[in-house]
């Protein structure tokens, strides 16, 4: 999802509400819960990092990932080695959407987030929007402030 609907893929604005009945009963208690980790697809998508950077960190596991999946190399080439991110994509970054929404969980206040309270909207449809507001729902990453590039190098 998006705070910009018109980019948005699902009619729902964050993943959470892909599953509305579970998202509703959630929501709807979220006081039982310790916190909440909302992290905007849009912001999640804008923060990219350095191929090399992740290789480094993850080794050929991560690299074969991000050779077939992010660069759309052909599979026999990535497990063959007739392609590596040293020798095509060293001064690639990609977005790792997960990977960032990960991130601002474990550790919000290193990705520049801050936290405050949401309000939930349900929309005709069953539509969920997450508004920002100064009551309800405390949530550990409201937004970061863009731009913002993460990248690990």
């Amino acid at each position: 999802g998006s705070c910009d609907m018109s980019a948005n893929l699902f009619s729902n604005q964050f993943n959470i509400a892909l599953n509305q009945q579970a998202a509703k009963i959630v929501l709807s208690r979220s006081a039982e819960f310790a916190e909440f980790t909302v992290v905007p697809s849009h912001t999640a998508q804008s923060i990219k990092y350095s191929a090399l950077g992740l290789k480094q960190i993850g080794g050929h596991c991560i690299e074969k990932r991000i050779l077939g999946f992010n660069c759309h190399e052909e599979p026999l080439k990535v497990v063959t080695n007739q392609v590596s991110l040293d020798q095509q994509y060293s001064d690639k970054a990609y977005s790792m959407p997960d990977l960032t929404s990960l991130l601002c969980a474990l550790d919000p206040g290193h990705m520049g987030s801050k936290p405050g309270h949401i309000e939930v909207d349900e929309q005709e449809g069953g539509t969920f929007l997450f508004k920002r507001s100064d009551k309800g729902i405390l949530n550990q990453v409201n937004h970061i402030q863009l731009p913002l590039q993460d990248e690990l190098n």
